[in-house]
């Protein structure tokens, strides 16, 4: 229910895909691999905060980086992301000399969880984050 919501909420935004240029790295970290990699090369453009969606309707905050040439690129799932039952959909982006990984997490999650309605955040059996 809680999905369905959301995913219908962000029609209107830009969905993206990974490219399939990066290994796995596999943690849980996607807010501060994204500001390594990007501090290691000048061809990040932007880091995209996303909400990643899942085949079966699941959602997740996720951190992505947008290159120069208009690529995206997941330094956490690499390849895994192009392959995966899965999509983005760009929520905020944010320059690479200002983002603040934790504080940044924290915002989009809380973004997300705003955009529940009352009574969806009582069934979830949370009222705040």
């Amino acid at each position: 229910m809680v999905n369905k919501f959301l995913t219908k909420h962000f029609a209107h935004k830009e969905v993206i895909r990974a490219e399939d240029k990066l290994n796995y790295l596999g943690n849980l970290k996607c807010h501060n691999n994204c500001l390594n990699y990007a501090l290691k090369t000048d061809k990040v453009e932007k880091i995209l905060g996303c909400v990643q969606v899942f085949g079966g309707g699941d959602l997740v905050a996720h951190f992505v980086v947008r290159l120069k040439d208009g690529s995206i690129l997941d330094p956490t799932f690499g390849r895994l992301s192009s392959i995966s039952y899965s999509y983005l959909i760009v929520i905020e982006e944010y320059n690479v000399n200002s983002f603040s990984p934790d504080r940044e997490l924290t915002n989009l999650k809380l973004h997300l969880y705003n955009l529940l309605p009352w009574y969806l955040k009582i069934f979830t059996g949370r009222t705040s984050l």
